[in-house]
């Protein structure tokens, strides 16, 4: 996946820099779609992610992005 430099990303970069003492041990992606998220924001500010999607599809791509993203911990398929 390519680095994304969209307005949402950069808002979120704003925000994570005036939380300096924030604690960065672990995140989680809920809904977590194609990973975006993670692989662009998340693993570069958290040691681990867990990710979640109740799309069979979503899951797929996670599940192949764990394999590329080492802070990755846990990808699960869930039901709702």
């Amino acid at each position: 996946m390519e680095e994304c430099h969209d307005p949402g990303m950069e808002m979120l970069e704003r925000f994570f820099d005036i939380l300096p003492n924030m604690k960065k041990e672990r995140a989680l992606d809920a809904a977590c779609g194609d990973g975006r998220l993670t692989n662009d924001f998340l693993s570069r500010k958290f040691d681990k992610i867990d990710m979640f999607d109740q799309s069979p599809d979503a899951f797929d791509i996670i599940s192949n992005l764990k394999k590329h993203v080492k802070k990755i911990d846990d990808v699960q398929l869930v039901s709702m």
